[in-house]
């Protein structure tokens, strides 16, 4: 994971007791230069948020390559400028997110139906925690068969499978907002009359049908 790309897009959830490193494309090149290796390919792609790959070898890269090696950490050095601003502002980025979601959770109970999330893991349970909604979710919806008929640790909610929504009296909120593209327009064909909102991804605080 690159925490730098993981971080701008609030993906504070990542953020664990197991992930004591965050490595940045400097950290991972003096590194393998330490070992005597050279970098010879660096890959940014969108895996889990934001991810980089490496590729090694012993040698020495090529001109075109360390041009480009040199300004990504240049850009990375750029970031940290000052570290305690950049804290500061991921940390009043969160605070929005987590506002955001408060809000879609009022205006999902005005509606008078049953708030629902959907999809569920340890990203997702940090989300609940930190949103203080967990007393606020019925129950949860996920696609992934096993999680079914078993409940979240530490508050208990039940987990069901999709075919459960219930567009007459049950509203969504999309809770796995990485993958709301997938997740919005499986509802849409699951159960097009039904409404549901991302407070963190492209549909805002809005209800969409």
């Amino acid at each position: 994971g690159y925490h730098f790309e993981q971080f701008s897009a609030g993906m504070y959830d990542y953020i664990y007791h197991e992930h004591l490193s965050y490595f940045s494309i400097k950290d991972l090149s003096s590194l393998a230069k330490a070992f005597g290796f050279t970098d010879i390919r660096i890959r940014k792609f969108p895996l889990k948020g934001g991810s980089i790959q490496f590729i090694f070898r012993r040698g020495t890269s090529d001109a075109e390559y360390q041009e480009e090696l040199n300004r990504l950490v240049q850009q990375e050095i750029w970031y940290m400028l000052n570290p305690e601003q950049y804290a500061q502002k991921l940390l009043m980025g969160i605070q929005d997110r987590i506002s955001m979601i408060r809000e879609s959770v009022c205006k999902l109970e005005t509606t008078g139906k049953t708030l629902v999330g959907y999809g569920y893991s340890h990203s997702v349970a940090t989300l609940i925690f930190m949103s203080n909604i967990e007393n606020r979710i019925a129950r949860l919806i996920d696609d992934n068969e096993s999680r079914w008929n078993k409940y979240s640790p530490g508050n208990g909610i039940l987990i069901e499978p999709p075919k459960t929504i219930s567009p007459t009296n049950e509203v969504v909120l999309i809770l796995a907002w990485q993958h709301e593209f997938q997740i919005s327009e499986r509802i849409k064909k699951m159960a097009p009359n039904i409404y549901f909102t991302n407070p963190w991804g492209t549909l805002k605080s809005e209800l969409v049908k």
